[in-house]
């Protein structure tokens, strides 16, 4: 039952309240009022009831209209969204019908093509050999544009690192360092580690010598592949397609290389303090390795690092200090003594174990004192060499 129905059923009810209250009253004049006492509080009860009803017909009176101004919102909003929806199909349609008009004019355009005659038809098949053309000589005028500047603020830093690369020390770096030697200690992954982390630095410094040899290098590299491509050679298509490649790569440095604040600090590097600052420490670790007993395969293995070490501890005039256990007398100008023992079995003051290996130069200079363990006998006769 909806809120009109109630307000009507309301409405009946006081009617015939108000009829039956007419009706009491009517019988209680004909009693010649011997109740009027009990006609008074009937007539106040009905008078109360009639009051609830109307305040409570006022509440729905006033819910209706609240009803019916929503109601009238929402009325308003369908009808909106209505013509929005009315809008949006008239444009998908109009849409529709300028994508239909286009896929017409595109197949007609495409008929006229394929009715053209051959010289159309290999004009368009050059197009796009037009365009790579363009993009190639737009690079390459990039490269000659970087590359004059390049040149012009930094002679002295190529000719520097066609210096260093031409050394046959920089080779033994790359090659025996930096390559075979990581793969020799495959089978000490400790070892293996430490030394990657330690011959990071050396390897991005000659890194960026390649590349700044690279980029001077570019320069002939596209004189002689134009020369052949003027020749007639039938690859041109292949030979403009390594020149782009090069070209590019030589242009990504050239940028990189603009960013540094100076290029000139790639030559604070210098790789015999790097030797003498961080290799000496992986050499100590190596060496404690290397005294251990070994299998066949990884003594070969310990032997061929070995003799990489030492060759790279010789370019910078540096050699192990030699120790031979039990034999060689403890010196306090040459040895660290890290602590004592008493064994009887060796003789007083000699070297029984070695803590940290030491190294000195080629003049005899010590770099860093091995670190040893002493025998020192304190009871009985002592043992001598």
């Amino acid at each position: 039952m909806d809120d009109l129905e109630i307000i009507e059923n309301i409405k009946t009810t006081i009617i015939q309240n108000n009829k039956y209250l007419q009706d009491i009253q009517l019988k209680s004049n004909s009693v010649q009022y011997k109740n009027n006492d009990v006609v008074l509080k009937i007539s106040d009860i009905i008078h109360q009831h009639i009051s609830k009803v109307e305040g409570r017909l006022d509440l729905l009176i006033d819910r209706f209209k609240q009803i019916e101004q929503k109601y009238t919102d929402q009325t308003i909003k369908i009808m909106s969204l209505e013509k929005s929806i009315k809008n949006q199909a008239d444009q998908n349609k109009q849409l529709a019908t300028e994508n239909n008009e286009l896929r017409s004019y595109i197949q007609d355009l495409m008929n006229n093509i394929e009715n053209h005659d051959s010289d159309q038809k290999k004009f368009k098949e050059a197009i796009p050999l037009i365009i790579k053309h363009h993009i190639f000589e737009n690079e390459k005028s990039l490269f000659f544009e970087l590359f004059n500047s390049f040149k012009k603020k930094n002679e002295d830093v190529i000719s520097k690192a066609k210096v260093v690369m031409k050394s046959d020390n920089t080779n033994y770096y790359i090659s025996e360092l930096a390559v075979k030697l990581p793969d020799l200690l495959s089978n000490f992954s400790t070892l293996q580690h430490s030394l990657s982390e330690k011959v990071m630095a050396i390897r991005d410094y000659f890194a960026q010598l390649q590349r700044i040899l690279l980029i001077d290098s570019t320069e002939s590299f596209i004189k002689k592949k134009s020369t052949e491509i003027s020749n007639g050679n039938q690859n041109s298509e292949v030979i403009r397609m390594q020149m782009f490649s090069r070209i590019s790569r030589s242009v990504f440095l050239l940028r990189s290389f603009m960013h540094l604040p100076d290029i000139n600090e790639l030559f604070n590097f210098k790789p015999e303090m790097w030797i003498r600052n961080h290799f000496l420490n992986f050499v100590n670790e190596f060496m404690v390795e290397y005294g251990k007993e070994q299998s066949e395969k990884n003594k070969s293995q310990l032997e061929a690092s070995f003799k990489i070490i030492q060759k790279v501890l010789s370019i910078a005039k540096i050699s192990i200090i030699e120790i031979d256990l039990g034999k060689t007398l403890f010196d306090s100008d040459i040895h660290f003594l890290k602590e004592t023992s008493e064994r009887p079995d060796y003789p007083d003051n000699t070297i029984i174990d070695i803590y940290r290996h030491g190294f000195q130069s080629v003049n005899g200079r010590v770099i860093q004192k091995p670190e040893v363990i002493v025998n020192k006998q304190v009871s009985g006769n002592p043992k001598t060499i």
